[in-house]
């Protein structure tokens, strides 16, 4: 029995496909959809010819894993992964790259480019597959260590967007969420107005006042929080303890 039979006899036992999200990316539309339905073997699938695509379906899906497949003239993966990297939503997503072995400066450019894993082609199926459900179970780590934010008495939890204050619950907007976790992740360092604004905002316009402002908003929702908002002026914003 070859890998791919043993696969489909897996699922059929499951009884049903993994919730867990790939979606695949390659310029040839008959191998996009020959290496698409390879992987939806366990996992659904998203399918995508270009960067532009990509990106559209990795912002607004967000995808579980993203696997670029080198497809010689149709696609450049290196400049895709660049592609998605510079997104701020996708930022934290891991890419795999399915590269040839025939150039090894390509599989260097395919990690400084941003990618997580690079896998030199052709190669098994169960080796791809073991490789992408393992990246996946490192991602959930990285969810599962963010979903729960400590700060003093500040309590963050990243899945449910809860947020209290001395087992107070504390009702933000989602920028404001996403501000004070910003604060809490990166406290005690001094945080430029741009950086922050690149960090919660990403590629949405807007002023430096509207930092100001939802800084202000923020600080009298978490007035009894043990750590403070401090303004370092002509720098930006520090969160730390407070004497």
């Amino acid at each position: 029995m070859n890998e791919v039979s043993a696969l489909m006899d897996e699922r059929q036992l499951l009884g049903q496909i993994n919730e867990r999200v790939v979606l695949v990316v390659n310029g040839d539309p008959a191998e996009l959809e020959s290496l698409s339905e390879l992987i939806s073997i366990k996992y659904r699938t998203l399918q995508a010819t270009n960067a532009d695509e990509a990106l559209r379906l990795a912002t607004s899906e967000l995808p579980d894993v993203i696997l670029i497949d080198s497809a010689s003239q149709f696609v450049d993966e290196i400049a895709c992964c660049a592609r998605l990297r510079s997104s701020q939503v996708v930022r934290q997503i891991p890419i795999v790259l399915l590269v040839d072995p025939s150039d090894q400066d390509r599989r260097l450019q395919a990690f400084e480019s941003g990618a997580d894993d690079v896998i030199l082609k052709p190669c098994r199926t169960k080796e791809l597959f073991v490789r992408l459900q393992a990246k996946m179970r490192r991602e959930a780590e990285r969810i599962a260590r963010a979903a729960e934010l400590q700060c003093g008495n500040l309590a963050i939890n990243s899945s449910r967007m809860l947020v209290t204050v001395q087992g107070r619950h504390v009702a933000l907007s989602v920028l404001e969420f996403r501000l004070l976790r910003y604060f809490v992740m990166n406290r005690g360092t001094v945080l430029s107005r741009q950086k922050i604004l690149n960090a919660v905002w990403g590629n949405v316009v807007v002023t430096d006042r509207t930092v100001d402002t939802h800084v202000v908003s923020l600080r009298k929702k978490i007035r009894e929080c043990s750590h403070k908002i401090n303004t370092v002026f002509g720098a930006g914003y520090v969160f730390e303890l407070q004497p």
